[in-house]
């Protein structure tokens, strides 16, 4: 059952936290370069115009190796997963962004890595 989670702060173009939990959310099924990389502050800016200062639902679906809830998020009725999109494809539609788990751009070692089923991932304790 998805949660209503007030977002605090954006760290890249598919991560963010929110106050009530000590881990970064990641967007399920979104690759966005980390803020360094070439692409990486226009996904950035990206996602903070989308969900900056809101209260977002969260639906946590895995937990990846670095324990961060993996999540399909929506501000309102619109899913930040599929933010911009016509086409409805899972991806944020920024340069640079590749679909897990089924894009030619990501190995079988992100796909395991960033998108196991949360059945498979051992359960971490609730902030």
């Amino acid at each position: 059952m998805p949660r209503k989670e007030r977002l605090t702060k954006v760290i890249d173009g598919d991560t963010f936290m929110t106050a009530s939990r000590k881990n970064p959310i990641r967007l399920a099924n979104v690759d966005e370069p980390k803020k360094s990389a070439p692409g990486g502050s226009v996904a950035t800016k990206a996602l903070k115009d989308l969900i900056q200062g809101e209260t977002v639902s969260i639906d946590a679906v895995a937990r990846d190796i670095y324990a961060r809830t993996v999540a399909k998020v929506k501000v309102g009725r619109q899913s930040v997963n599929k933010a911009g999109k016509a086409d409805s494809s899972d991806s944020f539609d920024v340069k640079g962004t590749s679909v897990c788990p089924a894009s030619p751009n990501s190995s079988a070692t992100h796909q395991l890595r960033h998108c196991a089923p949360i059945s498979s991932v051992p359960e971490l304790p609730s902030p």
